[in-house]
C-alpha cells in the first residue's frame, strides 16, 4: 500500500473521529445558581456564569502630558477655523451647480425604482410557502430531536412549606410534573436517569430544587441535518422566485 493511501486513509478516519464526537452541554442547577457549560472533545467552555473582568484602577495624566494636549488642541481649533474660511470662500455658482446634480440623480433614481418589478404575493401565496417550508424541514428537525441524548440525569427536589396540606399538595403536583416530562422526553429522545429523589419535607420552611443533567449531539447528526435545512429553504425560495416570474 502505497505512502498517499496510508495519508488518505489517516485524514478519513480523524474526520470520522470529529464527527462521531458528541456536543455536549452540561447543565448544573444546585441551591440556587445555574452552571452552563460547553464541551467538545477536550474543549471545555463555561458559558454561565462567565468571570467578572477586574477593572484596571485609572491612572491620572500628568501635568506635562495634559498641558501637551490642550496645545495641541488650541492647534486643532486653528486649523478648523483657517478651513472653515477657505471652504466659505468657494463660488456660489458651483454650490448651485451640485445641488443641481444631486437633483438631477435622486430623480433618475427614483425612476428606476419605479420602472423596476415589485414582487408582490398573495396571502395564500405566502400560506403555501410557509406550509411547504415547515414540511421540508420537518425531517431535518426530527434527525436532531431524535439524535439528543440526555444522560447522567440527577434529580434532587425536597418539598417543603410552612402548611403541611399545601406541602403536600405541590409534593403531589411536582411528581406527576416530573414523571409527565420524563415519559415525553423518552417518546421523543434518548434518557438516561442517573437518580431521581422527590420528597416531602413537612419540617423545612422552603423548598430545595437541585438537578444536573448532560445535553449531547452528534457533531455529524447535527451537520447533516443544518445542511438539510438550508438547502430545503435554498430550493423553497428559488421556486417562490419562479413563481413569480
Amino acid at each position: 500500500m502505497q505512502t498517499w493511501a496510508w495519508i488518505l486513509l489517516g485524514i478519513l478516519v480523524i474526520i470520522l473521529i470529529i464527527l462521531m464526537l458528541s456536543l455536549t452541554l452540561a447543565i448544573s442547577y444546585i441551591d440556587g445558581k445555574l452552571t452552563l457549560t460547553f464541551r467538545y472533545g477536550f474543549l471545555r467552555f463555561k458559558i454561565h456564569p462567565q468571570k467578572e473582568k477586574e477593572k484596571k484602577p485609572s491612572k491620572k495624566p500628568s501635568k506635562l502630558k495634559s498641558f501637551l494636549r490642550f496645545s495641541k488642541k488650541k492647534k486643532r481649533k486653528g486649523k478648523d477655523s483657517k478651513t472653515q474660511k477657505d471652504d466659505s470662500t468657494l463660488n456660489k455658482d458651483d454650490i448651485n451647480s451640485k445641488d443641481a446634480d444631486k437633483k438631477k440623480i435622486k430623480k433618475a433614481k427614483k425612476r428606476t425604482k419605479k420602472e423596476k418589478k415589485k414582487l408582490s404575493y398573495s396571502p395564500m401565496e405566502i400560506y403555501n410557502f410557509v406550509v411547504e417550508m415547515l414540511e421540508g424541514l420537518s425531517r431535518p428537525m426530527k434527525r436532531i430531536v431524535k439524535g439528543i441524548r440526555i444522560t447522567d440525569l440527577d434529580l434532587d427536589f425536597t418539598i417543603g412549606g410552612q402548611d403541611a396540606f399545601e406541602t403536600a399538595l405541590s409534593y403531589g403536583r411536582i411528581s406527576g410534573i416530573v414523571g409527565y416530562l420524563i415519559g415525553l422526553i423518552q417518546s421523543l429522545m434518548t434518557l438516561h436517569i442517573k437518580e431521581i429523589d422527590i420528597a416531602a419535607d413537612f419540617d423545612a420552611e422552603e423548598s430545595i430544587f437541585n438537578a444536573k443533567m448532560l445535553i449531547k449531539l452528534r457533531l455529524g447528526t447535527f451537520l447533516i441535518a443544518a445542511f438539510s435545512i438550508i438547502f430545503k429553504i435554498f430550493v423553497n425560495t428559488i421556486k417562490m422566485k419562479n413563481k413569480d416570474r
